[in-house]
This record gives structure tokens, sequence and C-alpha cells, in this order.
């Protein structure tokens, strides 16, 4: 695997540019995998005035690559694809964005944003799952400040138009449309209080053929309206001490993707659900971050609590083998808690950098049915392709005035519940009963600081060669190692 990147930025009298250029190619340790790409990006921002600036943000991403869905067992076919030949996706990529934007103070201090979006997808692949297409989106925002009050007052309204021609979705056009309107406030009733409220109001619609694959398409089915709403309160209960709480609605109207797949991937097919529903549901947080000194160590604790519900909740499930398709499982609860710490220190007399952090959830169903049951490789009542442990390391240490090492960790509990279909993929019931008990992945790096403008790092991961999968029948990368030259000219 090899890359190169260039980044440049200037300023031209009122006129800011920015730039890189990156080239990437990797023969994976997958075998006969690949991924070769390069991209372009351009930033601009010129400033009409002291109080208007007009910018063009661009993005070009052209590239090639081949890759397969399932291994052919957990022993010497671990790094290849089933079926061989005939299950390697090829395809040809080419991606691009173009963002125009202009922000505007006007004479009582409110701002305005314009922001606009043009964004085209061209993917041919060899297996049928070719798609094109384009999207364009507007947005206007405008904020008010009102001082007397302490108040911050966003509004803004927003419209995106696409249109996809895809091989994946029955070679049929589709076009779609969102629109939507918000508001937020905020407050500070106090110095150490901050309030916020916010209200978004969205219209959804695809237009599609009138029946596909025999399923007739009523046009109610394929156009939604749906309002939601957030709160939030934010304190500083002590010095370094600050307490914050937040309830927000979500809602998700199902993509094109879930509602007209139609394609065949590793023996499976995928097949479209015209009845698809939209998922709703909410989120609440209530969280502490307590600035913490401690010896010749200094930094922040935070601790977060959270429970979401999702109704209608979508996923791919297995209908019939081998048969996929999105549905409403129904509905779903995940509580969670997780503690992060971030800070500095020394170490045997050497400054030190360090985070960490630790996550528990608690994913299952609402209604744990018998349905569901027959279709998860678990007799409890827990939500599919989830870790409910999770933790994350990393450290950082001058070793002089020029070597610099640092040391990361990684760690997944094993992943409970799977389709129970997927069982009958070679080597994955084995590979699983093997593997129960969750994996370590640690990453190390060297770097050495050649002159002020030069400098090396020597990258060494998953360094005790760990044998782990994040999702079933694909292995991750054995150990690897990474040079990186730096140079600022």
């Amino acid at each position: 695997r090899y890359g190169l990147q260039f980044t440049h930025r200037q300023k031209i009298g009122r006129l800011d540019v920015s730039g890189s250029m990156v080239y990437h190619n990797a023969q994976s340790f997958l075998k006969d995998t690949y991924n070769e790409q390069g991209r372009i990006t351009l930033g601009t921002r010129y400033r009409l005035t002291d109080r208007m600036v007009a910018g063009l943000n661009a993005n070009l991403n052209k590239g090639t690559s081949q890759d397969f869905f399932i291994w052919a067992n957990d022993q010497e076919g671990a790094y290849t694809g089933s079926g061989g030949s005939t299950n390697l996706s090829s395809s040809r990529k080419l991606r691009y964005f173009l963002d125009p934007y202009i922000h505007y103070y006007d004479k009582h201090g409110n701002r305005h944003k314009l922001l606009g979006r043009i964004h085209g997808i061209d993917n041919d692949n060899n297996l049928d799952q070719s798609n094109r297409s384009h999207l364009f989106y507007t947005e206007y925002q405008f904020q008010r400040h009102l001082t007397g009050l302490n108040l911050a007052l966003t509004a803004g309204v927003l419209g995106t138009w696409s249109r996809v021609d895809a091989e994946l979705y029955g070679d049929t056009v589709f076009t779609s449309r969102n629109a939507a309107g918000y508001l937020q406030v905020e407050q500070k009733p106090a110095d150490w209080l901050t309030l916020t409220a916010g209200w978004r109001f969205e219209y959804n619609h695809i237009r599609t053929p009138d029946s596909i694959l025999g399923q007739f398409i009523p046009k109610a089915l394929n156009e939604e309206t749906r309002p939601v709403w957030r709160l939030g309160a934010n304190a500083k209960v002590a010095p370094f001490t600050y307490l914050r709480a937040s309830w927000g609605q979500g809602y998700r109207f199902p993509t094109i993707a879930e509602k007209f797949i139609n394609t065949v991937f590793g023996g499976f097919q995928v097949v479209p659900n015209v009845s698809l529903r939209s998922e709703t549901g909410w989120s609440a947080e209530i969280g502490l971050k307590q600035g913490v000194r401690w010896g010749h160590w200094n930094g922040f604790l935070d601790l977060a609590v959270f429970w979401t519900e999702y109704q209608d909740m979508m996923e791919f499930t297995m209908v019939i083998l081998p048969r996929f398709q999105s549905q409403n499982v129904g509905n779903t609860i995940i509580q969670g808690i997780e503690l992060t710490w971030a800070g500095q220190g020394t170490l045997f007399g050497k400054p030190m950098s360090m985070m960490a952090g630790l996550m528990h959830l608690r994913p299952r169903y609402a209604d744990f049915t018998e349905q569901v049951r027959n279709s998860s490789s678990s007799e409890q009542n827990i939500l599919k392709y989830r870790f409910t442990e999770s933790a994350k390391a990393d450290v950082e240490m001058p070793l002089d005035a020029r070597w610099t090492a640092g040391l990361s960790y990684q760690y997944y509990s094993h992943m409970e519940a799977i389709d129970a279909i997927f069982q009958i993929i070679p080597g994955v019931k084995s590979f699983r009963d093997a593997n129960d008990r969750g994996f370590h992945v640690f990453d190390a790096r060297l770097g050495f600081q050649w002159t002020r403008h030069v400098e090396t790092w020597l990258i060494l991961k998953n360094a005790f060669n760990e044998a782990y999968t994040l999702r079933p029948a694909m292995m991750e990368a054995p150990r690897n190692v990474t040079f990186r030259l730096a140079m600022t000219l």
C-alpha cells in the first residue's frame, strides 16, 4: 500500500486558497482485491467587503477497486473470496461536488448564509450493480443575537433534489425531493446556564414507477411530512464542572436503496420492499464533564448516560433463503454509558498526552417476538451486529528532542447476535465459537524529527497479529508496517 498527499494554503490579497492532491494505491491482503484512487480538493474564500464573504469548495474523486463480500472459509480461505473470481466485484468510480456559499453580516449584526451543493456519482460495476446519481442542494440560514435577552435565534429553509439511475434498483430512474424548515433558540438566562430548543419540519418524496417486480406502489407510500423537536441544557455547576442534558426526536425516511434495491451479492439476493415505513424515535442523554488535576496530570473526565428508542426500526433481514429485504423489525431500545478521559501529564520526567474511553451498550428489542428470535443466532434479546462492550486508548510521549513514541489500543467484545442464516457460510460459526471473548488490537508508532520541516514515522498496525472480524465472513488486516514521510516546503 502506498500513497502521496500534497496540500497547499495561501493568501492572495482578499482571496484565501487551499488545495490538496491525494493518490492512494492498496493491493490488499485480501486475495485479488485492490483499491486505487486519486482525489483533488479546492477551497476558496473571497472577502468581498468587511461584512460579506463568498467562496467555492470543490472535490473530484476518481478510482478503481475490486473486492468480495464473504470469505471462502475461516482457515486457508480466510483471505480469499467465496466462489473465486465469479464473486469479485470490480468498479470504476467518479465522484465530484461543488459547494458555493455566501456569508453576509448586515448592519444590524444579523448573519445570513446561502449554501449550495452540486454532487455527482458514477459507479460502473461488473456485477450489474452500476449506479449514477446527481444531487442539488440549497440552504438559506438566518441568525440574530438579541443581546438584551442573551438569546440567539437561528432559522433556515433548505431543499434537495436528486436523480438516480441504477442497475442496483432494477435499471429504473428514481427522483427524490426533500424540503425542510427549522428554528432554534439558544438562551443564557445566567452566566452558568445555557438552554436550547429546536424544531424542524421535514417533507420527503420519491417519484417511482407504478410497480417494481410486480409490487404496486401507491403514491402515499413515497411521500411524507414529519416534525421533530429537540431540547438541551448545559450548566457550569462548579469550577471545571459542567453538567449537560439533552432530548431529541429522530426521524429517517427510507432511502431509495432500502426500499428499491434489487441485486445479488455473494450468493444472496436483496429484493425491494415498497411498503417499508419510516423509522422514528427519540434519544436522551445526561452528561458530566469534570476537570481533573492530580499531581503532574491534568485533563477532563467525561461521563455520559444515554437512552435511545426507535419505532419501526429498519434493518436488512433474511425473509427466505437466500433472500434479504429491508424490513421494519419493530421497536428497539438502546441504553448505554460512556466514560472518556483526555489529558496531559508527565511520566518518568517526560511529557505525555493520553486519551482513553470505555463504553457499555444494552441494545435490545422492545418486543422479542418468536420471529425475531428465530432470525437471530442468539437466544438473548439483543440487536444484531452490536458490540456491547468497547474500549480505546491512545498515549504519546516525546522520548527526546527528536524522537516521539505512541501506542494505541482497541477492544471490542464478542458480537453476540448475527443473522442466523449467515452461519451456513463456511467458517462463520466455527470462527465465532473459537473467538467468543472479543478481540484486542494494539498499534504502535515511532517518529523522528529530522529538521523543522522534515519528519518520518514508522507505524506498526495490529502489533500482535490478532485474527478478528468486524463483521462475519470478512477478516481484518494482519500485522503490517507503514513508513510515512512528511515535508513542509
